[in-house]
């Protein structure tokens, strides 16, 4: 046989081979996602509109954090069709342990009766919401935003992505498009770029282009706006009484400047009664509650997708949050949500056991029953599931993967990289924002000096030496500096810290502020303020200078007005382990704090302008 009739003979069996390989997506090379979905059955599509968590298994056999797939769950994901899935931190506790998890998951995946591979999703947003234990956080949007440079945000969101794919990931739920114009809300905060709706738009979609540029799927959120609320709708059931034409001028502006952008977007479970004026009686209280975000068809079609011009997958926020858990019943849930045109279901059922796969199975089959009855229309279904196929086809998620070990030793490399880790700290040094002190900064260090950093937490004790071991390293503080760091998060620690300030040179007082009701020193729950407050005044007392660091949320530089220098970081995370030095795994940790700490005692000027109206008391 000559070469030539050899190959031909080789390519038609390869041919061959792949039309008799189970599932659709042998062929998906050969079909659009058109031809797919034609193909399917209700139940198949009814599972690609499905995204599910497997936080822990606490079943037979083992039990705890789900860090590998047991054969029930990999058998659920086969026998379901399921579309996606969300992992968590209790999912990702090393890079080589995440890349062979999300390696099964796909392996599971293409078992089943169409083949198609799953999108798998993750909350890794930056700054303190992040779920990979190696990865690089990145400073977090508000940080971002402080910096004034776009670039910045495209850089963060760059590391992010390829961290992502590096892993196995194919979709970031990112980044939050709230905008924070409510200093009161519970659950956004730092979370936000800014309260100024032109500077979320213009960060945001920087974001997203960092993503795009490293093969991500963004996901923006949470629509139409979580920014304006006083309740958590993980716990309650938030309202913002707003007409269209005020959301368009506020909370819509960031989603509309990336509705042709981003490949996703996440919806909200707050109710905006003068959009959506349907409503339902709740299962929790039996008084009417109109249609949250998510179940609103006024909302989802009329504004999202009409009037924004969004035509991408469209995902729900966790359906167990209590918004919809506690209001709702599970089908009437769904119902409302595929008939509003939204495409994917997020974390329905909790699936920690096999009776948990037993509940995903009867939602599943609850919601193909409606199919098959005429109250869902198969219509919906098909436009979902090609929104779905479409996607998971521009991204490569339907392409073989690269042998497993070649993808270990790529993300090895990749994952939680010291090139990355620099990047990071460039960014958040460039955030830190002087609220005041200019005469008080930077803090210059003489010979033994003693510097006293004073905790919010354990978490962040380690993130002050970090910050001294770099200056020391490039000469800007004597290595005869010394350092004590004291978390005032109990009772015991408050009274050593206040000891300690009689032998301190330089106080640096580091707050954390989660909302705007914990900064009221009069209320005697409030003792973190009280603290506050009284070692600013004991410092003071023995002719001490105190520059307080901003953790978290930077309304609280308008409240500690005695302190003799603010400076605002944007981000709580702290750091388990000083990381090593040069190659090696390096547990994730935060820049913030310790950018600030090296910005007080003269590393760097504080560049960053606070991006939210501070004026709030």
């Amino acid at each position: 046989m000559t070469k030539s009739v050899l190959s031909v003979a080789l390519s038609a069996a390869i041919l061959l081979s792949l039309t008799l390989l189970p599932g659709v997506v042998a062929k998906a090379a050969e079909n659009d996602p058109d031809q797919i979905v034609a193909k399917m059955t209700v139940e198949e599509k009814v599972g690609q509109m499905v995204c599910v968590a497997f936080r822990s298994w606490n079943g037979e056999g083992k039990r705890g954090p789900m860090v590998e797939l047991n054969d029930k769950l990999a058998a659920a994901i086969a026998d379901f069709n399921l579309g996606g899935i969300c992992l968590f931190a209790e999912n990702c506790q090393g890079t080589e342990q995440t890349v062979r998890l999300t390696d099964q998951i796909q392996n599971a995946a293409r078992k089943s009766s169409t083949g198609i591979p799953m999108l798998i999703t993750v909350d890794q947003e930056g700054g303190y919401v992040t779920r990979f234990n190696t990865g690089v956080s990145t400073p977090g949007n508000m940080a971002l935003a402080a910096t004034g440079f776009r670039q910045d945000a495209i850089t963060a969101g760059g590391i992010i992505g390829k961290e992502l794919v590096a892993l196995g990931f194919n979709v970031n739920f990112g980044p939050a498009l709230d905008v924070n114009n409510n200093a009161n809300n519970p659950v956004i905060g730092v979370r936000s770029f800014s309260d100024d709706p032109n500077v979320v738009a213009k960060f945001g979609a920087a974001y997203i282009d960092g993503l795009h540029s490293q093969g991500a799927i963004s996901c923006a959120k949470h629509f139409p706006g979580h920014g304006d609320t006083d309740v958590d709708s993980h716990t309650g059931f938030p309202k913002i009484d707003k007409s269209l034409d005020e959301l368009m001028k506020m909370e819509l502006v960031p989603f509309a400047a990336v509705a042709k952008t981003t490949d996703m977007v996440m919806t909200a479970h707050i109710q905006f009664p003068q959009v959506e004026k349907e409503s339902y009686v709740s299962i929790k209280s039996g008084e009417n509650v109109n249609l949250p975000a998510t179940l609103s068809k006024a909302i989802i079609t009329g504004v999202l997708r009409e009037k924004l011009g969004f035509d991408g997958v469209v995902c729900t926020d966790s359906l167990g949050m209590a918004a919809i858990s506690a209001n709702f019943k599970p089908m009437d849930s769904a119902k409302l949500a595929i008939l509003a045109d939204v495409d994917l279901l997020l974390m329905p059922v909790v699936v920690q056991n096999e009776k948990g796969i037993q509940a995903l199975k009867e939602y599943l089959d609850g919601i193909v029953a409606m199919v098959k009855s005429g109250e869902i229309p198969e219509s919906a279904l098909d436009d979902s599931v090609i929104r779905i196929l479409t996607m998971k086809q521009k991204y490569g998620v339907m392409s073989p993967s690269a042998p497993l070990d070649n993808r270990i030793r790529n993300a090895l490399e990749i994952v939680g990289s010291p090139i990355w880790h620099e990047r990071e700290w460039r960014i958040a040094v460039r955030a830190i924002t002087a609220y005041k002190g200019a005469d008080v900064l930077p803090v210059k260090l003489e010979n033994d000096a003693n510097v006293l950093f004073l905790s919010p937490n354990e978490s962040l004790l380690l993130s002050p030496q970090f910050a001294l071991n770099r200056l020391q390293k490039e000469g800007i503080v004597p290595n005869s500096v010394s350092l004590q760091a004291i978390s005032y998060s109990d009772a015991d620690g408050k009274e050593e810290a206040t000891k300690a300030l009689e032998k301190a040179d330089v106080v640096l007082l580091c707050t954390k502020t989660t909302s705007l009701g914990m900064l009221d020193d009069s209320d005697p729950e409030n003792v973190s303020a009280i603290f506050v407050n009284k070692a600013i005044k004991e410092a003071h007392k023995l002719g001490k200078k105190v520059v307080l660091i901003s953790a978290q949320l930077p309304y609280d530089a308008a409240y500690y007005t005695d302190a003799d220098a603010t400076l605002l970081a944007y981000n709580p995370s702290g750091m388990t382990e000083l990381p090593p030095e040069g190659k090696g795994p390096i547990v994730k940790y935060g820049a913030n704090v310790p950018a600030a700490v090296y910005v007080a005692l003269g590393g760097a000027k504080p560049q960053g302008t606070c991006p939210v109206k501070l004026d709030v008391f």
